[in-house]
C-alpha cells in the first residue's frame, strides 16, 4: 500500500505536467539514450532503459525499462545487452520514419555511459569472455558496420537513462525528467 500511495501522490504532485514534442530537427535527428544496472533484480539479471527522442531537445518519443532475458557476468555485459536492445528500437524507429518521409541523414548516435561496452560494439574485441552472449546481442554490431548507428560516450551525470534504470535522488530525477520532455 505504501508504494501504491507514493504512486498516487506523484502523479497528484505532477499532474500539471505534459510531454512536450518538438525540436530544431524536422523529423531527421534520432538519437537514444542507453543504460543499463548491473544485477540488480532478486535473480541477479540486469535492467536496461532505452530513452529515444527525435531530436533533442525535445520530449522521449519513445522509452523502454527492462530486465534482461539473461544473466550478465559484468556491468559492461549488461551494459552491451543494452546497447543492442536499444539498436533495435532505433533500427524499427528509422525504418519508419524512411516509411512516412523522413529518412534519417547518417547515422543515429547511440549514447551510452559505459566506456568498455563501447569499445566491444566498436571493436569486436571481446576474446572468447563474450561467447555465451546469445548471438543476437551482436546484432549492434552489424548496424554499426552498416553505418546506421553509431555509439558515442555520454557522462553518466547527464545520461538521460538513467532514470529509467535506478532510484536518483531528487535533483538529477527533476533534470532527467525535463530531459525526457515532461515541462
Amino acid at each position: 500500500m505504501q508504494r501504491i500511495n507514493r504512486i498516487f501522490r506523484y502523479l497528484y504532485h505532477t499532474k500539471h505536467l505534459c510531454l512536450q514534442f518538438g525540436s530544431n530537427s524536422d523529423g531527421k535527428f534520432l538519437l537514444a539514450f542507453v543504460d543499463a544496472s548491473y544485477g540488480n533484480h532478486d535473480d541477479r539479471k540486469s535492467h536496461y532503459g532505452v530513452s529515444l527522442h527525435l531530436g533533442f531537445p525535445g520530449g522521449s518519443v519513445q522509452t523502454v525499462s527492462k530486465k534482461t532475458k539473461l544473466v550478465a557476468l559484468s556491468s559492461t555485459e549488461a551494459e552491451y545487452i543494452g546497447l543492442c536492445e536499444a539498436a533495435k528500437i532505433v533500427a524499427w524507429a528509422r525504418q519508419f520514419l524512411e516509411e512516412v518521409g523522413y529518412p534519417q541523414q547518417g547515422p543515429t548516435i547511440l549514447y551510452e555511459d559505459n566506456k568498455s561496452a563501447i569499445n566491444m560494439v566498436n571493436n569486436g574485441n571481446d576474446h572468447g569472455r563474450t561467447k555465451h552472449i546469445d548471438i543476437r546481442y551482436h546484432y549492434i554490431r552489424d548496424l554499426v558496420e552498416e553505418g546506421k548507428v553509431v555509439v558515442e560516450y555520454l557522462p553518466t551525470d547527464i545520461m538521460v537513462a538513467d532514470t529509467l534504470t535506478k532510484a536518483l535522488d531528487k535533483n538529477k530525477f527533476l533534470k532527467f525528467r525535463e530531459s525526457l520532455g515532461l515541462t
